[in-house]
């Protein structure tokens, strides 16, 4: 059964898990949207405790990512600025799947309060940053932002962390 929904992700960087994401998409005929939510100018400001500052991470463009995806043809939509700027006039109504790579906790809270409530039933989320010590508040925020409901984060053995939404 295919899910209702769009696919998101939130943290491009140069676009590598896009192209992951957007394959399968292509090979299948799916004509869903690929949200790609990122900056492209590098890490906002960041806080306490968090191994990156502003800027980090600013080696790439959304041109370039729209040139790394232009042969697969996937219905690729574009949100550049900064998390959760970009949110309210995203127009992401249902999401299938969401990617979280976005490494810095109040980043992580905010795509956790934009997606989840758009996350149907049976929809996952992928938490990149779970299990690396350079990304610890991240796990943090994960962690934090499922203690009242009922999905709990599963710890995968590649680092990452992933959540499949209840009915």
């Amino acid at each position: 059964m295919l899910l209702a929904g769009d696919f998101a992700e939130f943290g491009v960087f140069r676009g590598g898990t896009a192209l992951l994401t957007a394959e399968p998409l292509r090979e299948a005929g799916d004509p869903r949207a690929l949200h790609l939510f990122d900056s492209f100018a590098g890490m906002p400001e960041t806080s306490a405790g968090e191994a990156f500052s502003a800027g980090d991470f600013d080696q790439t463009s959304e041109a370039a990512v729209r040139k790394l995806l232009a042969p697969v043809g996937v219905n690729a939509r574009f949100h550049a600025g900064f998390i959760p700027d970009t949110f309210p006039e995203a127009g992401v109504a249902a999401l299938a799947f969401a990617h979280v790579d976005v490494d810095l906790y109040q980043s992580v809270i905010d795509c956790v309060e934009f997606a989840y409530p758009r996350l149907v039933a049976g929809g996952i989320m992928i938490f990149d940053d779970y299990g690396f010590p350079s990304c610890a508040r991240a796990r943090e925020a994960t962690d934090q932002a499922f203690v009242s409901r009922r999905e709990k984060p599963i710890y995968l053995p590649t680092g990452q962390a992933m959540v499949i939404k209840l009915p």
